[in-house]
């Protein structure tokens, strides 16, 4: 899964928000 964000040029920006996201909300 992480080589198909990888390969996404917009993968690499969407990663850094869900991480955000996640970062925001641990509960998930």
């Amino acid at each position: 899964m992480k080589i198909a964000i990888g390969a996404d040029s917009a993968g690499k920006p969407l990663l850094d928000v869900i991480a955000a996201h996640l970062a925001t909300k641990p509960g998930l």
